[in-house]
């Protein structure tokens, strides 16, 4: 993505054109950053602003390539799209999840064991059990895989 200024002037003239002017950014299909500004004075506003949103832009295509559409349009404008590909893709997704619970559950029990909670972890255990059977036999070997090796660091 390459922001494009408008507006539309040759770079060599770019000079004469930095007091305050009308720009927008263009990202095609994903969206437009537009105001007024003082290019000069306002450069290091303008990216930070520019990176915030391009990182947005970025978490949503990502989000979407996972096929996860849970999206974010900023701080209160969260939109969960469910149907289609995220039908077929949701339980799939869930589990992976949960084998990240366990996962970093069994990363806190070796690097910060003070920290791991019995509590939380019996109660995602119980969560693991109950669901266990609408997993796919792909999805529960990778759930399991890790479960099992957090078993062995709580015993350790």
């Amino acid at each position: 993505m390459f922001p494009v200024l408008r507006p539309k002037i040759h770079l060599s003239k770019l000079s004469e054109f930095l007091g305050a002017l009308y720009y927008e950014l263009n990202f095609p299909l994903l969206g437009t950053i537009a105001g007024k500004e003082n290019l000069e004075n306002e450069a290091d506003r303008i990216y930070s602003l520019m990176a915030a949103e391009c990182a947005l832009i970025q978490r949503n295509i990502a989000s979407r390539r996972m096929g996860e559409y849970i999206l974010s349009f900023g701080a209160d404008d969260l939109r969960i799209i469910a149907g289609g590909e995220s039908a077929r893709r949701f339980r799939q997704n869930f589990f992976y999840r949960l084998a990240e619970v366990f996962y970093n559950l069994e990363w806190i029990i070796k690097s910060q064991r003070q920290s791991f909670s019995n509590d939380e972890f019996s109660k995602y255990e119980t969560f693991w059990k109950n669901v266990r059977p609408f997993a796919s036999a792909e999805d529960a070997l990778i759930v399991d895989d890790i479960y099992n090796k957090l078993l062995l660091a709580i015993a350790a």
